[in-house]
């Protein structure tokens, strides 16, 4: 218990959420492995009371919190050429267990509980998912500039679960069935970059169209998300061909991507770059607008109609330190503002800062029944050659709450550095306070931290 390790000093137990891991890594020229356990421990009573939580028997936060054993991602890129491309595999297995149920429910902020107002983040029981994909990618450049990529690849899926309490209100489950799923995709992408020079600037327009061919994604629902119940639509993920954030997603069903970018390198340093474009289901089943994920995702994305959310991003540098850039995710009926990024950036030699505002729309099925602005900054000031301050604060402009801060202190030489620093945190549902940090780290230039 934290109250207990904090009244009587029990140093490296009195945080909040503490971390238990063990990893192997090791990083080749063309290929990656990780393997890791790991195991949470949540020692706050009090935040399962400020959210409704209830356990039966001696259950508890900790109880919701998934252990795993093992999780392993493992990459490799051939190093020849087969037909003209290249081939990668990826492999990703993830054993994961629980011992209570990880529910959301939407009746604390406003809305109207009832099974469908809920979110299974995490089901009771074992899951286990192996999956892994080969992919084949090729690209070639036409005599006219046109530059032309190719790509298929097979994916596989199989999933073990022996959950509890089957078709129950913490698991909607109907069986623990063994599930097996392929997603096979074939991809096709166009651009045609046209660089126009200046004499003060290299300037490149370049048209983006792409097409995804697959089946329908199958068993949806019928497991749990763990790892891919985040989606955030933008510039940066319009061209993926999977745009999940995880492994217990795949995309699925025939989808067009088109877009345009455009870039200009000042010959004084300066740089500007501009995205935008618009994601088309064609065919199939729209991933994002299934019904039956446990946790809601992709509803609400600007992915779950037929065409998208229009997407597009604007950044801009002087070379020298200061940037600034906007991101938006526009409406596709009646361009209506869906989200919103805004953000500054300067790095000197004595100082830097970066300050960010971001808007986003209400999504209930996400448990926002309302819309959310946000500021926040960080930044840290050199007081002399050695020492510097430093710090970070986000604040909910709509519910007036600063609800994380942070500040620090820092001396770096040839040999050494070191830091201080407390950090503050609210709940952004409640308010109430959610824990403070106090942070100390050595590093040791030559052995590392």
């Amino acid at each position: 218990d934290a109250n207990f390790a904090r009244t009587y000093d029990i140093q490296d137990k009195d945080d909040t959420d503490i971390t238990n891991e063990i990893f192997l890594v090791g990083i080749g020229e063309k290929n990656y492995f990780d393997l890791r356990g790991q195991d949470f421990l949540v020692q706050s009573f009090r935040q399962d009371e400020l959210q409704g939580n209830s356990f039966p028997g001696n259950q508890s936060a900790t109880d919701q919190q998934a252990t795993l054993l093992p999780l392993l991602d493992y990459n490799a890129v051939s190093g020849e050429e087969f037909e003209n491309g290249q081939i990668s595999l990826d492999v990703n297995v993830a054993s994961i267990s629980r011992d209570a149920a990880q529910i959301s429910n939407f009746d604390d902020i406003g809305g109207v509980s009832s099974s469908a107002n809920e979110r299974f983040t995490g089901l009771e029981g074992n899951t286990t998912r192996i999956s892994g994909e080969l992919e084949w990618k090729a690209s070639s450049i036409s005599t006219g500039g046109l530059v032309s990529t190719a790509s298929l690849s097979v994916r596989g899926d199989a999933i073990f679960q022996d959950t509890d309490n089957l078709n129950s209100v913490g698991n909607p489950l109907l069986n623990n069935e063994s599930i097996y799923r392929v997603m096979p995709a074939g991809m096709f992408e166009i651009r045609y970059p046209m660089v126009a020079q200046t004499e003060t600037a290299s300037h490149i327009f370049e048209p983006i169209a792409q097409i995804v061919v697959r089946p329908d994604e199958e068993n949806i629902g019928q497991f749990a998300n763990e790892d891919a119940q985040s989606l955030v639509f933008d510039t940066s993920n319009l061209f993926e061909r999977d745009k999940f954030s995880g492994y217990d997603r795949v995309e699925g069903g025939t989808r067009a991507n088109i877009g345009f970018r455009y870039a200009a390198s000042l010959k004084d340093g300066g740089s500007f770059n501009f995205v935008a474009g618009q994601s088309f289901h064609l065919a199939g089943l729209n991933s994002f607008a299934a019904t039956n994920d446990l946790v809601n995702v992709g509803q609400e994305s600007g992915l779950e109609t037929d065409r998208s959310d229009i997407v597009a991003s604007l950044r801009a540098s002087n070379g020298r330190g200061f940037s600034t850039g906007v991101a938006v995710r526009l409406d596709e009926k009646d361009l209506d503002l869906n989200r919103a990024e805004v953000d500054v950036s300067v790095n000197e030699s004595d100082y830097a800062f970066r300050t960010s505002y971001t808007f986003t729309e209400a999504q209930p099925n996400y448990r926002f029944d309302r819309d959310r602005h946000e500021i926040s900054g960080v930044g840290s000031l050199r007081l002399d050659e050695n020492w510097r301050v430093f710090g970070s604060a986000s604040y909910d402009i709509e519910d007036r709450e600063l609800f994380t801060y942070s500040a620090g202190i820092g001396y770096d030489n040839d040999c050494f550095s070191f830091s201080l620093s407390y950090t503050d945190n609210d709940n952004r549902t409640t308010g109430e306070s959610a824990g403070q940090t106090i942070g100390f780290s050595l590093g040791l230039r030559t052995s590392g931290g």
